[in-house]
């Protein structure tokens, strides 16, 4: 996946990141779709019923606020419940937190150096978008500054549909912190 490709926003969100032993080989694309966690495949596929459900209410918001409102809030508690779910998939001892995300990588702070071109396994968590994404990726760069590394990585190996919930959470990251800048000035 070309970086350029996606502009990417400064957020900090929890991730988990495993390195793979040096010589072991991705797991090919059946075998990467099978292992991703249930609960991963749930959050995509919630947000992917979400999103399209949210075509439906807004036809129908003007016409009834009120079940638009009913509709909204029965959706917050699916978040709510699927955030609680995704937590417990998030491994204390593989925690991380990045610095900049985007729909085709990301960059987190670590006292571990990584080599670039090394591979990774990341799950990444973004709770405030009810949405949990599981990856691969490559190390694409290394930066060391007292002591610690930044690690830039690639995705190589994403579900399309995962991306696409990238994409989304990215922009709708970048609206609200939009926003809190105008709201500030």
């Amino acid at each position: 996946m070309d970086r350029s490709s996606y502009f990417s926003v400064d957020y900090q969100t929890n991730i988990n990141v495993k390195a793979l032993p040096e010589g072991t080989n991705l797991p090919t694309e059946s075998d990467f779709a099978k292992e991703i966690p249930q609960p991963f495949l749930i959050s995509s596929e919630v947000n992917h019923i979400e999103a399209a459900s949210l075509r439906s209410l807004r036809k129908i918001g003007d016409a009834n606020d009120e079940l638009a409102d009913y509709l909204a809030n029965q959706s917050r508690k699916i978040d709510v419940i699927l955030s609680y779910v995704l937590q417990l998939q998030d491994d204390p001892a593989d925690r991380y937190v990045t610095e900049r995300i985007s729909a085709s990588g990301l960059a987190f702070q670590s006292t571990q150096r990584y080599d670039p071109g090394q591979h990774v396994q990341l799950k990444i968590f973004l709770p405030e978008e009810a949405v949990a994404v599981y990856a691969y990726g490559q190390v694409n760069a290394v930066a060391e500054q007292d002591s610690r590394y930044t690690i830039d990585v690639n995705y190589c190996l994403l579900r399309e549909e995962d991306q696409e919930h990238l994409i989304r959470a990215t922009l709708h990251i970048q609206t609200k912190q939009l926003q809190q800048r105008r709201n500030q000035q």
